[in-house]
């Protein structure tokens, strides 16, 4: 499994800076300035938004994630991403491995996480003033949320993870 890690460092540092306002954000189209800086689009029909990305390896297309009330979070996809018809365990090292590196080097960018859920669908968190940001382990791939920090929760320490 690839990784992109100097992207999901440069959104995540960009996030960690960026001026969120309120969260939820009430209209998505609130959200284009942030999507700018980052390379990407807001993508939407009648019924649904998305994000359009220029993210290597990967998904070309990330979600918006909403709730009563306007979005609540953002997630793209940092790696390549596994064929579901030719998964195997075999696959599940790298992937694991995989999201080690990048969990550490965005602890390098953001200091230490305060969210640590272990097990099969791993994810760390980050809780800043502006915005929360997870990394999360997928059976295919590993994504990076931005999302309404207080959603960020710490059912772990990371000792307690161990």
């Amino acid at each position: 499994m690839r990784a992109n890690t100097e992207a999901a460092i440069r959104i995540s540092r960009t996030a960690a800076e960026y001026s969120w306002g309120q969260w939820p954000i009430a209209d998505v189209d609130e959200l284009a300035p942030f999507c700018a800086l980052v390379g990407w689009r807001i993508g939407k029909n009648e019924t649904n938004r998305w994000l359009e990305t220029d993210l290597d390896p990967g998904s070309h297309t990330g979600l918006v994630h909403s709730w009563t009330g306007g979005v609540v979070g953002l997630s793209v996809t940092v790696t390549d991403v596994a064929d579901p018809e030719h998964m195997s365990m075999a696959l599940r090292p790298p992937t694991i491995d995989c999201f080690a590196e990048l969990a550490e080097a965005l602890t390098g960018t953001l200091g230490d996480a305060v969210e640590y859920r272990p097990g099969w669908e791993a994810r760390i968190g980050w809780h800043l003033p502006r915005v929360g940001i997870q990394l999360t382990i997928s059976p295919q791939s590993i994504q990076l949320g931005l999302v309404d920090p207080r959603r960020v929760t710490s059912p772990h320490t990371p000792e307690e993870s161990r």
